[in-house]
């Protein structure tokens, strides 16, 4: 049977016969194929694309709890740090013993112009020296308590040969001394080395008290005849009051 032929319809400004697709029972079935092969793999990226943002957001929320804790842990030493010192401090003028009315009102103030020239010069004994030194004092100034004494202040507490040298941390800025000494005999300490810190800072400030490689430090914030004590107190102690003295010089026999 003869079917009419197919009139072509004018769409826009082009003739076009109606003709439908013709689309056979294989390329059905290659089709429906193709899309049962495609969808697992689609299923597969998008799988594997959720494990890596997780295992991402994993990865940065194990970073975050690291950092967190780390900061934790400074804070708390820093706390600790603080603790420790106020409490050394408390134990040092607490066992430290006051005094005596005699010793507080004797000894002779330096009359030189020059307080490194008076420490060095004077006439007086290492006895009277000794006895116009309060340390319960020296153990508050280096506490930080009340406000720091001046340059005489310090030359007056010294020993006959010694100078007085004062270096204060910072919270927060500089705290580093900028010194390297070596143990003596068990009863003092040696400086080797001086590096960029508050010593250098202090050399600076006041050459005629300063600090040189070789010098002897006899006391350090009170404490005297005791070269581990001195340690600590370099280490933990936020004001240092040093007593320094120079070495003898060399006799150069000819």
């Amino acid at each position: 049977q003869l079917m009419p032929p197919q009139q072509p319809q004018l769409v826009g400004n082009a003739w076009q016969h109606n003709q439908a697709p013709i689309q056979t029972q294989g390329n059905q079935q290659s089709h429906h194929l193709f899309q049962q092969q495609l969808l697992p793999q689609q299923q597969l990226q998008q799988q594997q694309e959720a494990q890596r943002l997780e295992m991402q957001r994993q990865q940065e929320q194990q970073q975050q709890q690291t950092a967190q804790a780390a900061e934790a842990a400074q804070a708390a030493a820093a706390q600790a740090q603080a603790a420790q010192q106020a409490a050394l401090a408390a134990q040092q003028a607490k066992a430290t013993p006051p005094a005596s009315p005699a010793a507080a009102g004797s000894g002779d103030a330096a009359t030189s112009s020059t307080p490194a020239v008076a420490a060095a010069s004077s006439g007086t004994s290492p006895g009277s020296r000794a006895a116009k030194t309060s340390v319960p004092a020296q153990a508050q100034a280096a506490a930080g308590a009340g406000p720091p004494p001046t340059v005489e202040e310090l030359q007056e507490q010294c020993q006959e040969g010694e100078f007085a040298v004062m270096v204060e941390k910072i919270p927060g800025g500089r705290t580093q001394v900028g010194l390297k000494v070596f143990p003596v005999g068990g009863t003092h300490l040696k400086v080797g080395n001086l590096s960029d810190g508050l010593l250098m800072d202090w050399n600076k400030a006041n050459p005629q008290h300063e600090v040189k490689v070789n010098d002897l430090l006899m006391a350090i914030n009170g404490s005297r005849d005791n070269s581990t004590d001195m340690l600590n107190h370099i280490r933990h102690d936020r004001r240092l009051i040093f007593h320094v003295k120079h070495p003898p010089p060399r006799v150069v026999q000819q």
